[in-house]
């Protein structure tokens, strides 16, 4: 919120205007109140014009601070029509416990490992996205490769490639071991993320604070899930 004035022949205007982007992309603004004339603002104020600028400042402030607490506290509603049948076979329901496991994930840097891996191998398939959801499906619902890849389905952001690339990564995963671990390993510390000793699977990489060797739970090819 901001003062704007508003001069004609024989007064000026006090108001409190807002500035927002409009349904265009456009910044515009528009007056929330009008705070008075300053032939009145100075009678009822007892000062000169500064004095009444320092004022009508003060009261754009705290016009900003109500409107902030009042976005905080504004209730978003959702319509429901009870004349209105749901879409047979249509997905209402989403999971979304994945997502704050993800800062966590991206502060490792799996993600750029992913790309190295990716052009080393040169294959097509998404391995940030089968690596990121093994994990997630891991630590929140445990199960069989096939069952974590049904897990995902139901997450907000689907899973971008098909269960068979799942076996394929993880014969990828396996051999790039060592360098997945040593690569979560360097990244966890400058992050402020204690790792311990890195533990992995091929679906899996957690922190230990037991002091075993990096490498005794290595990734082996077609170990369990």
């Amino acid at each position: 919120m901001k003062v704007t004035t508003s001069k004609s022949k024989n007064s000026e205007s006090f108001y409190i205007t807002q500035s927002y982007i409009d349904s265009n992309g456009r910044s515009t603004s528009k007056r929330i109140r009008k705070l008075g004339t300053l032939k009145e603002l100075t009678e009822t104020l007892s000062t000169d014009r500064d004095g009444v600028m320092e004022w009508a400042r003060e009261q754009a402030r705290l016009e900003t601070e109500n409107y902030k607490r009042e976005k905080e506290a504004k209730t978003v509603l959702v319509p429901f029509h009870a004349d209105r049948q749901l879409d047979y076979g249509c997905q209402k329901l989403y999971k979304g416990g994945y997502l704050f496991l993800q800062s966590v994930y991206y502060g490792l840097g799996l993600d750029r490992v992913c790309r190295k891996i990716r052009d080393r191998h040169k294959f097509q398939y998404d391995l940030n996205a089968i690596l990121s959801d093994l994990i997630y499906t891991r630590i929140l619902e445990p199960g069989s490769k096939r069952a974590s890849y049904r897990a995902a389905m139901d997450y907000l952001e689907k899973p971008s490639y098909e269960e068979h690339d799942v076996y394929r990564a993880l014969d990828v995963l396996a051999s790039e071991c060592d360098f997945i671990q040593s690569e979560a390993y360097s990244t966890s510390s400058p992050n402020g993320i204690d790792m311990g000793t890195i533990c992995a699977s091929p679906t899996m990489m957690w922190g230990v604070s037991s002091p075993i060797s990096p490498i005794s739970s290595g990734m082996k090819k077609g170990s369990a899930p």
